[in-house]
C-alpha cells in the first residue's frame, strides 16, 4: 500500500459532519452503507448524530451554554451566602 500512511486519521470539517448526518436523515441509505461510502467508523457517525440532535434541542429550547453557566454562577453565589 504505497502512498497510504498507516494509522492516519481523516479530519472532518463541521460542514462535512453536518452534511453526512443530514444525508442519513434525508435518504433511505442505511448507516452501514453511509459509513462505507465515507470510510467512516459507525461509532464516530453515531457520536456526530447525537451531538447534532442535542444541538438542535438546545437551539429549540432557547438554552445555551452561556445561559447555563450564568445560572450555575448565580446559584453558586446564592449558596455561598
Amino acid at each position: 500500500m504505497q502512498g497510504v500512511k498507516e494509522n492516519s486519521t481523516r479530519r472532518w470539517t463541521p460542514e462535512d459532519k453536518t452534511r453526512i448526518v443530514m444525508e442519513s436523515l434525508t435518504t433511505n441509505i442505511t448507516i452501514a452503507e453511509l459509513c462505507r461510502k465515507y470510510n467512516l467508523n459507525p461509532n464516530v457517525f453515531y457520536n456526530w448524530k447525537q451531538k447534532f440532535i442535542e444541538g438542535g434541542r438546545m437551539a429549540l429550547s432557547g438554552s445555551s451554554k452561556e445561559n447555563i453557566n450564568k445560572d450555575l454562577e448565580t446559584e453558586n453565589e446564592r449558596l455561598k451566602r
